[in-house]
């Protein structure tokens, strides 16, 4: 039989675990938010300034009133890890490897006929 006593700390545990997650998310919004509009304008001036007018900012941080006095984004350097960065440089030599193989299989059998 189902008990709400015996379920309530799986309950609270599940809802703690979201309400993290739901705040990682947030977090992660926000940085997206706030750094890729600064990371474009250079490129679409006019297309960063009328979404950073548009686009509201997060309630516990003050920020500037237009994109053009706001410092471009920098490299953080505690987010770089070089284990990742040479499994990834491996994945892209497989990645060309099978392509170039892939494009010679398929070049041999155009010229069989």
């Amino acid at each position: 039989m189902f008990s709400l006593k015996q379920s309530s700390p799986t309950l609270l545990e599940i809802l703690w675990h979201f309400s993290s997650e739901r705040r990682y998310a947030k977090d992660a919004l926000w940085l997206c938010l706030e750094t890729g509009p600064r990371l474009l304008h250079p490129f679409m001036p006019f297309l960063t300034e009328e979404l950073w007018q548009r686009l509201p900012g997060a309630r516990d941080l003050a920020r500037k009133e237009s994109i053009m006095i706001c410092e471009y984004p920098s490299p953080v350097e505690s987010w770089s890890d070089d284990r990742v960065k040479q499994d990834m440089d491996r994945v892209e030599s497989t990645v060309r490897s099978l392509r170039s193989l892939r494009a010679e299989l398929h070049a041999k059998r155009k010229n069989e006929r």
